[in-house]
């Protein structure tokens, strides 16, 4: 692939034949992109430039708005953390295995885990190990 426009003259930051992570349309979009910086900088108004390229008003304005060096940042939903509170409860309905489950919450507890990791480790909200040290410190 040539060089169509010579390197002191190209308005990228970096060399679009060297970063090899972008693909043609990327490429291509981003070529388009610096025509239409240096037409508005030379002197083109958004209306014009938007019925050339085929662009809303709007679009032309984020073009010529848009930062040279500012990364790509990829498109989708961002990830969240999940609370605490909204993790499936694992219950227990046997005496015996609750009562075990909860002397080795309150132990380790009193060994200074956080309670938001005790919640963690037995698939527990907050509010439950709290309970249960509360109940466990009374004698219950």
């Amino acid at each position: 692939m040539g060089r169509p426009v010579p390197c002191l003259e190209c308005p990228f930051p970096k060399c679009l034949y060297e970063v090899g992570d972008i693909g043609p349309a990327r490429r291509k979009k981003l070529v388009r992109d610096a025509e239409i910086r240096t037409r508005h900088e030379g002197g083109g108004t958004t209306s014009a430039l938007a019925a050339e390229y085929g662009k809303s008003r709007r679009q032309i304005e984020r073009i010529v708005g848009a930062e040279l060096a500012k990364p790509h940042k990829p498109v989708g939903r961002p990830k969240t953390r999940r609370p605490y509170g909204k993790v499936k409860q694992r219950r227990l309905y046997d005496p015996v295995l609750r009562a075990a489950r909860d002397a080795e919450i309150l132990a380790e507890r009193c060994e200074g885990v956080t309670v938001k990791s005790l919640a963690k480790k037995h698939n527990l909200t907050t509010s439950m190990i709290s309970g249960i040290v509360r109940v466990q410190k009374k004698g219950g």
